[in-house]
């Protein structure tokens, strides 16, 4: 079997966000956008991805505050 890039599987834009944005701004993307997770690049390079549900059980007022990078997971991408 052949190996295919994401390109050739998906055709519509990515949506991520960056290592050094705010949580918030993230969950605000996701909601917005109907997405359960997203993922985080640093410069080019994938770091993961974030999942709502781990941001939506941190008390909103702090997400502010926060790198998005705290909530870095490893993803399927």
């Amino acid at each position: 079997m052949a190996l295919r890039t994401v390109s050739q599987h998906h055709h519509s834009e990515t949506l991520f966000v960056s290592a050094n944005d705010y949580a918030s701004e993230a969950l605000r993307l996701m909601r917005l956008h109907r997405l359960d997770s997203m993922p985080v690049l640093e410069g080019q390079q994938l770091l993961g991805c974030v999942f709502e549900q781990d941001m939506r059980e941190t008390a909103s007022g702090t997400l502010k505050e926060q790198d998005v990078k705290a909530f870095v997971r490893a993803c399927a991408y």
